[in-house]
């Protein structure tokens, strides 16, 4: 998602769009819920979702710009920006009963 973003603004959201609805298939909608409920980590199942998240990705992207993604994702140039989202993310407060609306 971090590199879809460098590659514009629609480009990201309509992926954004595209894991929300589970790339249009109800199997991966529910994949991708559970694993983003589960209190474990399920490497396997993890490693499926990543799986499907960068076929979906590449399908948005041109030669140049796939091959760009796999060279992104092989030196882990994103790794410092999302374990600083993960540190944010884990300090942050939570909202009672997850509703943000009710804070």
């Amino acid at each position: 998602a971090e590199f879809l973003a460098g590659e514009g603004r629609s480009v990201y959201w309509s992926f954004v769009e595209a894991i929300g609805d589970g790339f249009g298939d109800a199997s991966t909608k529910e994949k991708i819920r559970a694993a983003s409920s589960a209190s474990t980590y399920d490497g396997e199942g993890y490693e499926e979702m990543a799986s499907i998240a960068l076929d979906a990705a590449e399908k948005k992207l041109d030669g140049l710009a796939h091959a760009l993604l796999r060279m992104a994702l092989a030196v882990r140039t994103y790794a410092p920006r999302l374990e600083a989202h993960r540190s944010l993310a884990s300090q942050a407060p939570t909202c009672p009963g997850g509703d943000v609306e009710s804070t």
